[in-house]
């Protein structure tokens, strides 16, 4: 696996459709190994009897990551077959809800994980916070963020700073 990771690094770095190919055939050969790897794990899963419960969470957590495992291979073939607008794509294994986030800066174009706002007062004092899901639009988010600060304070502010965003 650790060589197939370090070829795509390497033929990503054309930024050709040939790269794209070459990438999508690897990533076809990686999902083929890590389906062999889950037959193993349930045969493995099968054998295993969790007598305590720190075996049964072994156990869970052995059976959590074949989950996210196999919806990656199903990811990978979905891609591989030219469908590349995938809704709810698994990008990472910590933290399975994170999206993908489209930032158009140069050197990264893309992270990945959560939108934060943060509210806060004249002092530096934060009122509110808000954890999104996805890249929501900051236009939409900034009535959300309004509509909180006039709940709190019974007033809407009389200024507001925003980042170019809103």
């Amino acid at each position: 696996m650790k060589d197939h990771l370090l070829s795509i690094n390497k033929v990503l770095r054309r930024r050709t459709e040939d790269a794209r190919t070459k990438v999508r055939k690897i990533t076809g050969q990686m999902a083929v190994e890590a389906g062999k790897v889950l037959i193993q794990t349930d045969r493995l899963a099968k054998k295993l009897i969790p007598e305590t419960k720190n075996d049964r969470k072994i156990c869970g957590n052995l059976l959590d990551t074949a989950k996210k495992v196999r919806k990656i291979i199903e990811q990978s073939e979905s891609v591989n077959a030219g469908n590349t607008k995938l809704a709810d794509r698994l990008i990472s294994f910590k933290y399975p809800d994170a999206r993908p986030i489209v930032k158009g800066k140069l050197g990264k174009r893309v992270e990945f994980g959560y939108k934060l706002q943060i509210q806060e007062v004249d002092g530096g004092i934060i009122t509110g916070y808000q954890l999104y899901k996805g890249n929501p639009c900051d236009k939409i988010l900034v009535n959300d963020a309004l509509q909180k600060h006039v709940d709190l304070f019974g007033q809407a502010p009389s200024e507001m700073a925003l980042d170019r965003g809103y």
